[in-house]
Protein backbone atom coordinates (compact mmCIF):
# COMPACT_ATOMS: atom_id res chain seq x y z
CA UNK A 1 0.00 0.00 0.00
CA UNK A 2 1.17 3.46 -0.81
CA UNK A 3 1.36 6.42 1.49
CA UNK A 4 -2.01 8.13 1.81
CA UNK A 5 -1.89 11.89 1.81
CA UNK A 6 -4.69 14.06 3.04
CA UNK A 7 -5.45 17.70 2.44
CA UNK A 8 -8.42 19.89 3.32
CA UNK A 9 -9.30 20.20 -0.38
CA UNK A 10 -9.20 16.44 -0.95
CA UNK A 11 -11.20 15.82 2.22
CA UNK A 12 -13.90 18.26 1.05
CA UNK A 13 -13.99 16.65 -2.41
CA UNK A 14 -14.40 13.20 -0.82
CA UNK A 15 -17.18 14.51 1.45
CA UNK A 16 -18.95 16.09 -1.56
CA UNK A 17 -18.69 12.82 -3.49
CA UNK A 18 -20.08 10.89 -0.53
CA UNK A 19 -23.01 13.35 -0.21
CA UNK A 20 -23.70 13.05 -3.95
CA UNK A 21 -23.69 9.24 -3.74
CA UNK A 22 -26.00 9.25 -0.71
CA UNK A 23 -28.44 11.70 -2.34
CA UNK A 24 -28.53 9.59 -5.51
CA UNK A 25 -28.97 6.38 -3.53
CA UNK A 26 -31.80 7.80 -1.39
CA UNK A 27 -33.59 9.08 -4.48
CA UNK A 28 -33.25 5.78 -6.39
CA UNK A 29 -34.13 3.57 -3.40
CA UNK A 30 -37.23 5.69 -2.81
CA UNK A 31 -38.32 5.83 -6.45
CA UNK A 32 -37.29 2.38 -7.70
CA UNK A 33 -37.16 0.31 -4.52
CA UNK A 34 -34.23 -1.52 -2.97
CA UNK A 35 -34.36 -4.63 -5.17
CA UNK A 36 -34.63 -2.67 -8.42
CA UNK A 37 -31.78 -0.29 -7.56
CA UNK A 38 -28.32 -1.54 -8.44
CA UNK A 39 -25.01 -0.16 -7.24
CA UNK A 40 -24.22 0.55 -10.89
CA UNK A 41 -27.40 2.66 -11.21
CA UNK A 42 -26.48 4.66 -8.12
CA UNK A 43 -22.97 5.12 -9.51
CA UNK A 44 -24.33 6.40 -12.84
CA UNK A 45 -26.70 8.82 -11.07
CA UNK A 46 -23.90 10.10 -8.81
CA UNK A 47 -21.33 10.34 -11.59
CA UNK A 48 -18.87 7.91 -10.00
CA UNK A 49 -17.76 4.34 -10.59
CA UNK A 50 -19.36 1.36 -8.86
CA UNK A 51 -15.93 0.65 -7.32
CA UNK A 52 -15.99 4.09 -5.68
CA UNK A 53 -19.28 3.16 -3.99
CA UNK A 54 -17.87 -0.21 -2.90
CA UNK A 55 -14.76 1.48 -1.50
CA UNK A 56 -16.80 4.09 0.37
CA UNK A 57 -19.65 1.95 1.70
CA UNK A 58 -18.63 -1.69 1.30
CA UNK A 59 -21.96 -3.12 0.16
CA UNK A 60 -25.43 -2.28 -1.09
CA UNK A 61 -27.00 -2.89 2.36
CA UNK A 62 -24.43 -0.55 3.93
CA UNK A 63 -25.24 2.06 1.27
CA UNK A 64 -28.95 1.74 2.09
CA UNK A 65 -28.26 2.15 5.81
CA UNK A 66 -26.11 5.23 5.21
CA UNK A 67 -28.80 6.76 2.96
CA UNK A 68 -31.42 5.97 5.61
CA UNK A 69 -29.29 7.55 8.35
CA UNK A 70 -28.79 10.73 6.33
CA UNK A 71 -32.50 10.92 5.55
CA UNK A 72 -33.49 10.39 9.16
CA UNK A 73 -30.79 12.29 11.03
CA UNK A 74 -29.61 14.79 8.43
CA UNK A 75 -26.05 13.47 8.29
CA UNK A 76 -24.15 10.20 8.42
CA UNK A 77 -22.27 10.85 11.66
CA UNK A 78 -21.91 7.77 13.81
CA UNK A 79 -24.07 9.23 16.61
CA UNK A 80 -27.34 7.52 17.59
CA UNK A 81 -30.39 9.73 17.02
CA UNK A 82 -31.35 9.65 20.70
CA UNK A 83 -27.93 11.05 21.66
CA UNK A 84 -28.06 14.02 19.30
CA UNK A 85 -28.51 17.46 20.92
CA UNK A 86 -31.83 18.12 19.16
CA UNK A 87 -33.36 14.85 20.34
CA UNK A 88 -31.99 15.24 23.87
CA UNK A 89 -33.57 18.71 24.09
CA UNK A 90 -36.94 17.30 23.01
CA UNK A 91 -36.74 14.46 25.54
CA UNK A 92 -36.06 16.97 28.31
CA UNK A 93 -39.31 18.82 27.60
CA UNK A 94 -42.19 17.51 29.68
CA UNK A 95 -44.89 20.05 28.78
CA UNK A 96 -46.92 19.14 25.64
CA UNK A 97 -47.42 22.83 24.84
CA UNK A 98 -43.66 23.39 24.98
CA UNK A 99 -43.16 20.45 22.59
CA UNK A 100 -45.61 22.00 20.13
CA UNK A 101 -44.14 25.50 20.47
CA UNK A 102 -40.66 24.13 19.84
CA UNK A 103 -41.84 22.18 16.77
CA UNK A 104 -43.79 25.14 15.39
CA UNK A 105 -40.96 27.59 15.98
CA UNK A 106 -38.70 25.70 13.60
CA UNK A 107 -36.04 25.18 16.26
CA UNK A 108 -36.67 21.45 16.31
CA UNK A 109 -35.88 19.70 13.03
CA UNK A 110 -38.14 16.81 12.08
CA UNK A 111 -35.19 14.49 12.59
CA UNK A 112 -35.24 15.25 16.32
CA UNK A 113 -38.66 13.63 16.55
CA UNK A 114 -38.93 11.27 13.56
CA UNK A 115 -42.59 10.52 14.11
CA UNK A 116 -43.28 14.22 13.57
CA UNK A 117 -41.45 14.38 10.25
CA UNK A 118 -44.68 13.90 8.31
CA UNK A 119 -46.33 16.71 10.27
CA UNK A 120 -45.65 19.93 8.33
CA UNK A 121 -45.05 23.18 10.16
CA UNK A 122 -48.10 24.61 8.38
CA UNK A 123 -50.22 22.57 10.81
CA UNK A 124 -48.97 24.84 13.58
CA UNK A 125 -51.00 27.77 12.34
CA UNK A 126 -54.56 26.54 12.39
CA UNK A 127 -57.16 28.79 10.80
CA UNK A 128 -59.92 27.07 12.74
CA UNK A 129 -62.20 29.38 14.68
CA UNK A 130 -63.42 28.07 18.04
CA UNK A 131 -67.18 27.59 18.23
CA UNK A 132 -69.12 29.23 21.05
CA UNK A 133 -69.55 26.89 23.99
CA UNK A 134 -66.51 24.74 23.16
CA UNK A 135 -63.62 25.01 25.58
CA UNK A 136 -60.31 25.63 23.88
CA UNK A 137 -58.22 24.64 26.87
CA UNK A 138 -58.59 22.16 29.65
CA UNK A 139 -58.62 23.40 33.24
CA UNK A 140 -56.23 20.60 34.19
CA UNK A 141 -54.13 19.72 31.12
CA UNK A 142 -52.30 16.43 30.82
CA UNK A 143 -48.59 16.70 31.47
CA UNK A 144 -45.77 14.65 30.05
CA UNK A 145 -43.48 13.16 32.67
CA UNK A 146 -40.45 10.90 32.24
CA UNK A 147 -42.71 7.91 32.96
CA UNK A 148 -45.48 8.95 30.54
CA UNK A 149 -48.54 11.22 30.40
CA UNK A 150 -50.51 12.16 33.50
CA UNK A 151 -54.29 11.89 33.58
CA UNK A 152 -56.28 15.14 33.23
Amino acid sequence: MGLQRSSPLRDEQAAATRRRILASAAELFTREGYAATSVAAVARAAGVSAQTICNAFGSKPALLKAAYDVTLAGDDADVPLAQRPEARAVHELIDPAALLRRRCSGRMPPSAAPSWSAWPRSNCRSRAVPRPGIRTSSPSPRRRTPSGWTAP
